[in-house]
């Protein structure tokens, strides 16, 4: 029998399934974690939970079962983060995650500085202070050091995925919400970061989603309850993924997802210069 392990690193929990390699569910667990709120509008979590849940949820679910038989894993996550770590992979303070709100400032001066259909133009997305360029600024601004410190900025599963291959990557579905992704070049936008003055060798190299990243290494193998070794398949940003689940891989009707966050998705045909194929609403 060969597995394949997917994790989820979510809001409120991170969620683990097992399935054959025929796609016959084996096992499913969660383990729960809680946000912090430190201030009005603001939201965050230490990355190191989000490991230790990871880690938790591996152990439990192939408790009993020859892991030596698991083929790959693979990690999708919340997106719109910020989660700086330093050059020895360390965070350098809790990850501002999609919920926090304290970047309004930072996102008024995108709009100032470069323009809110210039930015449409690039990023397919208007100007929200919920994701992370915004809260880079805000770092930046308000803590130059953490900023300075920084080696790269991450999402939640690219996170996961560096504490197991020692790799900082990340693929298009999170790199959009990032808020300065050129969405028709599919790289890091140049212009826009040199705009707002933030260092575009802080964000993660760019691969595609079912690359196989690396393979989880000795040192924290026995750690995560996974074999040395294993391969290590980057995966996508959690609304991506759940699209990919709901087999909306067509040109479809708007289809609805919703947990803590609501959002409704529409793939289109694709003309030049009509770069959204989604509309998301928050709640």
């Amino acid at each position: 029998m060969t597995y394949l392990l997917a994790q989820d690193i979510g809001t409120s929990s991170a969620k683990a399934v097992l399935f054959t390699s025929d796609g016959v569910l084996v096992r499913s667990c969660s383990t729960f974690y809680e946000v912090q709120r430190p201030a009005p509008n603001w939201a965050q979590q230490n990355a190191e939970v989000w490991w230790d849940a990871f880690c938790e949820n591996n152990h439990k679910l192939l408790d009993g079962l020859d892991i030596s038989c698991l083929a790959a894993i693979s990690v999708s996550g919340q997106m719109m983060g910020c989660l700086p770590i330093d050059t020895t992979g360390s965070p350098l303070c809790p990850s501002i995650i999609w919920e926090d709100g304290r970047a309004l400032e930072q996102a008024k001066k995108i709009e100032k500085i470069y323009g809110e259909d210039a930015f449409y133009l690039i990023t397919g997305m208007h100007i929200s202070e919920n994701y992370a360029l915004p809260k880079i600024m805000w770092l930046k601004e308000t803590q130059p050091d953490i900023y300075r410190r920084t080696a790269c900025f991450l999402q939640s599963k690219d996170y996961i995925v560096y504490r197991m291959t020692g790799k900082m990557v990340t693929e298009a579905t999170d790199a959009q919400y990032y808020h300065c992704f050129d969405i028709l070049k599919n790289q890091w936008s140049a212009d826009l970061l040199n705009a707002v003055e933030i260092d575009i060798n802080k964000f993660p190299k760019l691969v595609k989603s079912g690359t196989i990243v690396g393979h989880v290494q000795p040192s924290i193998a026995r750690e995560c309850g996974l074999p040395s070794g294993l391969p290590v398949v980057e995966g996508l940003g959690d609304g991506r993924a759940a699209l990919v689940g709901l087999s909306l891989i067509h040109i479809s009707e708007p289809t609805r997802q919703a947990e803590i966050s609501y959002a409704v998705f529409c793939l289109k045909k694709k003309k030049k210069k009509t770069l959204v194929n989604y509309i998301v609403y928050f709640k």
